[in-house]
């Protein structure tokens, strides 16, 4: 799936392959590294490369992308291409009735819903962001600029 997606950059300046791009990334989610810069130092070793490209099915790079590369890759690629992804492989699980055993009284989906934030700064970046004012009043008083999200997940349990 990873390689039907459009990739947005110019042909003649692209080095790694999308799903590369995009494989290496979900990885570093995986594996909890949380800055791109940590991503970057904890991949480029040559048995993670290697296994990275076997299971692609390609191995004719010697060096995965950098942080930059996939923060450029990432900015210039529509969200609804990965929305559609993530749809494409829920849908897929669920045909294959790999959740089966996880429905309550053999029937029901359990689904958790989160609130969550995903981004804070102390500058306004956007006409979106919810502020929160600390220290009102004071010579101290400082603004935080933040966005939440709405998530659903589908849970299942492995008996």
């Amino acid at each position: 799936m990873l390689r039907q997606i459009a990739d947005p950059r110019k042909k003649g300046y692209v080095i790694y392959e999308t799903e590369i791009t995009l494989f290496t990334r979900i990885l570093a989610c995986i594996f909890h590294i949380n800055s791109m810069r940590s991503m970057t130092d904890n991949f480029n070793r040559q048995t993670v490369i290697d296994n990275i490209y076997k299971i692609l099915g390609n191995d004719d790079l010697f060096e995965l992308p950098h942080y930059d590369t996939i923060n450029n890759f990432l900015c210039r690629l529509g969200l609804k291409e990965l929305e559609n992804i993530v749809k494409k492989l829920v849908v897929k699980l669920i045909r294959m009735r790999s959740f089966e055993t996880s429905r309550i009284f053999d029937k029901y989906w359990q689904i958790l819903i989160d609130g969550t934030g995903t981004y804070n700064c102390d500058e306004e970046h956007s006409e979106h962001c919810l502020t929160k004012t600390y220290k009102k009043g004071t010579q101290e008083e400082y603004t935080i600029y933040y966005h939440y999200v709405l998530e659903a997940k589908l849970v299942f349990l492995e008996i």
